[in-house]
């Protein structure tokens, strides 16, 4: 039996009011002043108020950066950074989606190592420690408050490169469900799904181990039970409550255990066709797990427990079959699109899109393996 690592390396303060802790935390690790990163829709929606408050209540200075975008490019981490030396900062606080917390990261490994963040791609590139950071998750999927990946877009290229380490981890992430009532049906339900696809591929990866099946069963389970009443009211703070959890359980979760071809194909398929990640990852996924099948047939099987698909006297292939199944069902029932033509994609760049699905690491340890005619063929059956 090989010898697998696991630590869960941030701290997660949840529920409701848990931003009021956001400023004695800092304060209690001796923080002057941070750079608070965010984007306007954060601003727009009123939820930026809270969070500066309770650093204001603790003493705590801050810096405001709120021009992140979805899909951020090496222009933006390059403004955090010049922000951060602006301000004389000396700490991180993220608040928002993926993207937001992705650009804390990449700019926390710019701040302290020097050079551009088109230098950190692929594992541990870098060698000295971010400055501290903090993050505050205002959606349900990418469970980037706990996890060791950090995704920035290279326009220049048109590809989506990924910084992996420990060290991006934050020290402390604030979960709290107030933050996420004014989320529209359309954002729950595609952050969602990249949350059930992070727990799915982690479930079904080569490196899944005891651990990360703990945390993305559960995660599986939990999204199941409660995406649907998301989206359609997120003011239920049960059912938001229980996504925010699941989207950082699965980001400790495939963390450790890591992803697969879904995950390795909606990059570049969003690079390509200006798609939001989880839409890309809800495209998909059946698609993947059908190909996938053959190579995951036990851990399929498992997962469709989670959904309650199973009945007696099925067969390993059929509860395998009945996820695959189950998770068509939730996705359309949540309104995720048939297929990517549905949402105009073509096959222009899909030549494009196979090579650099290959440049994700993802690839080698999916379930089954794979060609690039293979891709090519599941991009087809997805459009």
């Amino acid at each position: 039996m090989a010898v697998h690592s696991f630590a869960v390396t941030t701290r997660v303060l949840s529920g409701s009011g848990a931003v009021a802790e956001i400023g004695p935390t800092l304060a209690a690790q001796g923080h002057k002043g941070v750079l608070v990163v965010t984007d306007q829709g954060i601003v727009s929606a009123g939820l930026l108020p809270p969070v500066t408050q309770s650093l204001q209540d603790s003493d705590v200075g801050f810096a405001v950066y709120d021009e992140v975008e979805a899909d951020p490019e090496e222009s933006i981490v390059a403004a955090v950074v010049a922000a951060y030396r602006s301000a004389d900062c000396d700490g991180l606080l993220a608040v928002g989606g993926g993207s937001s917390l992705d650009v804390a990261k990449a700019a926390g490994v710019v701040i302290s190592n020097g050079g551009t963040v088109a230098d950190y791609e692929g594992f541990d590139a870098f060698d000295r420690d971010l400055p501290p950071l903090y993050a505050v998750p205002t959606t349900v999927g990418t469970g980037s408050e706990v996890t060791f990946a950090a995704v920035i877009t290279l326009p220049s290229q048109q590809f989506k490169m990924s910084i992996l380490s420990t060290r991006l981890a934050p020290r402390v992430a604030f979960l709290d469900p107030t933050m996420l009532t004014t989320l529209p049906p359309h954002v729950v339900a595609h952050t969602g799904m990249d949350a059930l696809t992070h727990a799915v591929e982690g479930m079904t990866s080569p490196l899944s181990t005891p651990f990360t099946n703990a945390f993305n069963l559960h995660a599986i389970r939990l999204i199941s039970e409660n995406l649907r009443a998301a989206v359609a009211n997120s003011s239920d703070m049960d059912a938001i409550g229980n996504m925010q959890a699941a989207a950082c359980i699965a980001g400790v979760g495939f963390a450790h255990s890591r992803l697969g071809i879904v995950h390795a194909m909606a990059h570049p398929v969003g690079a390509y066709h200006h798609l939001p990640h989880g839409l890309s990852n809800a495209l998909l996924l059946p698609h993947c797990l059908d190909f996938n099948r053959i190579g995951c047939e036990p851990q399929l099987a498992v997962v469709a427990r989670e959904f309650d698909a199973t009945f007696p006297g099925q067969s390993e292939r059929e509860r395998a079959l009945a996820a695959i199944e189950a998770i068509r069902d939730l996705e359309s029932e949540i309104g995720m699109p048939a297929s990517m033509g549905e949402i105009g994609v073509t096959d222009e760049h899909f030549e494009a899109i196979v090579k650099d699905t290959f440049r994700s690491r993802n690839v080698a340890i999916n379930p089954r393996r794979v060609t690039e005619d293979d891709i090519l063929q599941i991009l087809y059956r997805a459009l």
